[in-house]
Formats: structure tokens, C-alpha cells, sequence
């Protein structure tokens, strides 16, 4: 088994998709970068018959792939709806990256649920970070400069950027700090012992995503299902109440 690290580094990414495929490995897990667009360097595996499966984060741009993600459309759905349903109309979104598609499918299940419960969309809720520190203060400003019309709740692309966000707030002495009710995605461990946690998480199940992506790429390896047959497997997120 070789582990390679790009930490976001499309560059990186890059480097090591050749260093594997000058190990010959017999296949390959992949969570892409977050500026990954182009997937040539990774196409070069199946044209020599080596199978990549795509996990986590959701390559849309690349068709025809074999992937396993956990439903974040769905658990985005949850926590907004779970928002809506105590009572809160003016619901933030804060999330990833905006010109990558994995974090599409998060934002869709925010304005479906929005939709689905007669409440109003409002793009002045909506902001993007790129998980820079500056970046992620310039979201926030946006979403709660405005002391008057602040948003009462907030659904975060991850919980780093929703503690950055409630960390910024009470730095600013933000008037209502206290009141805003948080979700987002990761349910971290030590989320209890925050003096101001998040009311929810939405829990990926990374060890399921894991164990699917392990079991597929076995099944491609030893030629149990059809390199051409293009499995896309879902795992279901759970909101996990505080």
C-alpha cells in the first residue's frame, strides 16, 4: 500500500499520480485537490487497464469514473430543514470552494430544502470561501455585516470554517454571536467541549465511504465487475444533534 498526501496541491496531485504510475500499482484511491479540473493525469492509469476509483469529493466533470461520496445533497438537506423546522427563515449557507463541483451538491440540498418548505431563497445568505483565513473573513463579513438583517441560523461547508466563522463573530463582539444557531459537516470529537458548539453535525461516514472505496477497487482489480461499468455509490450522511 502507497499513501500520497497533495494537500490541496493540484501540482502535487499531479506529481504523485506519475510516481504511482511509475510504481505500477494495481490500482488507485483518489480524493482530488480542490482546483482539480482536468483528470488526464489520472485517465493515464485506465488507458493502461489500471482502475481509479474517485471518493469524497465528487468529480463531476469526469463522467465516466468510478466513485463512491457520501450524500452530501442529502445531509445539507437535513440540516437546513432541520433549521427550518425550529423555526428559522433566515437560514446563511457558507461553503467550499465556488467553482468546484464537489461542493455543488451541498449547496443543492440547501436550496431544495429551502423549496421544499416555502421559504424564500436570498443570495445575500450565500457565501464562498476557499479555506483561507482572509477569504473565509471576507464570506462572513458578507453573510453577517449587516447587524440589522443578520441571518439567525448557518449551514457550513465544514466544521473548520464554522468555527472560524464563530471565532471571527465573537471577536467583533458581534450582537448576536450567542444566538445563532450553526450546523455543519464533520461532527468533530471535541465539538463538546466548545463553549459555544454548533446545535448539529452532519456526519459524513467516512469509514463507510472508506471501506466502499477499498471494496470496489478490489472488485475492478480482480475483474468482478466491468472497468467500463461505471459504479457510483452513495453513502448516507446522518445529522447528529448536540
Amino acid at each position: 500500500v502507497i499513501i500520497g498526501q497533495s494537500h490541496d496541491d493540484l501540482e502535487k496531485e499531479i506529481q504523485l499520480a506519475n510516481m504511482l504510475l511509475k510504481s505500477r500499482v494495481d490500482g488507485l484511491i483518489v480524493a482530488i485537490s480542490k482546483n482539480t479540473q482536468d483528470f488526464s493525469h489520472f485517465d493515464q492509469f485506465e488507458g493502461i487497464g489500471t482502475p481509479v476509483v474517485y471518493y469524497t469529493r465528487n468529480p463531476s466533470f469526469n463522467l465516466k469514473c468510478h466513485k463512491v461520496l457520501g450524500d452530501t445533497f442529502q445531509g445539507c438537506y437535513q440540516a437546513t430543514k432541520y433549521l427550518i423546522d425550529r423555526g428559522h427563515k433566515k437560514i446563511a449557507y457558507l461553503g467550499g470552494p465556488k467553482m468546484n463541483n464537489f461542493t455543488h451538491d451541498r449547496f443543492n440540498g440547501y436550496i431544495n430544502a429551502l423549496k421544499d418548505n416555502s421559504v424564500a431563497f436570498n443570495a445575500d445568505l450565500v457565501a464562498y470561501t476557499d479555506f483561507d483565513k482572509e477569504n473565509t473573513v471576507s464570506a462572513i463579513q458578507k453573510l453577517f455585516g449587516d447587524y440589522e438583517n443578520t441571518p439567525t441560523a448557518l449551514v457550513a461547508f465544514k466544521e473548520p470554517i464554522l468555527f472560524d466563522a464563530i471565532k471571527y463573530l465573537r471577536s467583533i463582539n458581534h450582537p448576536n454571536v450567542n444566538e445563532i444557531e450553526c450546523i455543519g459537516f464533520g461532527n468533530s470529537s471535541f465539538i463538546n467541549y466548545l463553549d459555544l458548539p454548533p446545535i448539529a453535525s452532519v456526519e459524513e461516514n467516512p469509514e463507510s465511504v472508506g471501506e466502499n472505496a477499498i471494496n470496489l477497487l478490489l472488485k475492478l482489480i480482480n475483474n468482478e465487475i466491468d472497468a467500463e461499468n461505471y459504479q457510483k455509490i452513495m453513502v448516507a450522511c446522518k445529522l447528529v444533534v448536540h
